[in-house]
């Protein structure tokens, strides 16, 4: 799912900060009621979609054009890392995940994806050596 800006024009694939962006308020709701679940599902936690804290960041984020997969990504991306952490887990909220610190989060997925396929290509690497020594 992606919000859609009324001002954006279809060449434009940037991120803005403007607070005159529309969203259609059907869409919004939508949003917020899957990035609420997942939230819930994912955390065993009871969010509530009519929070005006968690509307207002899903809202700021969406207005930055964020989708609902970026959303996912950093629910799952913090979870794995905070869930088992008795200091962390209470960070799994709304206002944390969904703040001004969205976008680190939703990038450190990415190092996290690349670290993987490093270690992956380095296995790899390691396999074919050893089997080209016999």
């Amino acid at each position: 799912m992606h919000i859609t800006n009324s001002n954006s024009n279809s060449n434009s694939n940037t991120n803005s900060n403007s607070t005159q962006n529309k969203i259609n308020k059907d869409e919004l709701n939508k949003l917020i009621h899957l990035v609420v679940n997942y939230l819930n599902l994912k955390t065993s936690k009871n969010f509530r979609t009519s929070s005006k804290a968690t509307v207002k960041h899903i809202k700021a984020r969406a207005l930055e054009g964020f989708t609902f997969d970026n959303f996912k990504t950093v629910i799952d991306t913090k979870t794995t890392e905070w869930k088992n952490n008795k200091e962390m887990s209470k960070y799994l909220r709304p206002e944390t995940l969904f703040g001004n610190k969205f976008e680190g989060y939703l990038n450190q997925n990415c190092e996290i994806q690349n670290k993987e396929q490093e270690e992956a290509v380095n296995e790899y690497m390691e396999m074919s050596r050893r089997f080209e020594n016999g």
